[in-house]
């Protein structure tokens, strides 16, 4: 089973040997989700600002790693995978934002959460994706 913190060597291209970093940097889609929703508030533009807000994070680091501007120093980041997560945070804040009130404190609350289940979501599927894998290498 991987636990929480192993989002972060598959997604951030930097080593982050501390706990607190590591929790600051799953937050910042979070964080960033939210903002896009307080922006679109109030109209159907809340889930496309909430969506975008939480992909940004993994769409900026990709977008630095591919064209050089930043040299990745963790050696277990694949930009393949963290374009999977900007998509699992993406659905995630844009659905609780669907699910959520027009205006509201409620509005910002679910578009974060669903940015955070999002990530979780996606290591559920990486998770069960390589013990299945692991169990056809023991049969054969």
């Amino acid at each position: 089973m991987l636990c929480p913190t192993q989002i972060v060597p598959l997604v951030c291209p930097l080593l982050l040997s501390a706990k607190w970093m590591q929790v600051a940097f799953l937050l910042v889609p979070a964080v960033l989700a939210a903002f896009g929703a307080l922006i679109g508030q109030g109209s159907w533009l809340r889930i496309v600002t909430a969506a975008v807000g939480a992909a940004t994070r993994d769409l900026l680091l990709r977008t630095l790693v591919v064209t050089g501007w930043l040299i990745p120093s963790n050696p277990d980041y694949n930009p393949d995978t963290a374009l999977l997560f900007a998509f699992g945070c993406a659905s995630g804040a844009a659905l609780l934002a669907c699910l959520s009130p027009y205006r509201g404190k409620l509005l910002l609350l679910m578009a974060g959460l669903g940015a955070t289940v999002g990530q979780y979501s996606i290591l559920l599927v990486i998770g069960t994706r390589l013990a299945r894998r692991d169990s056809y290498r023991r049969l054969s």
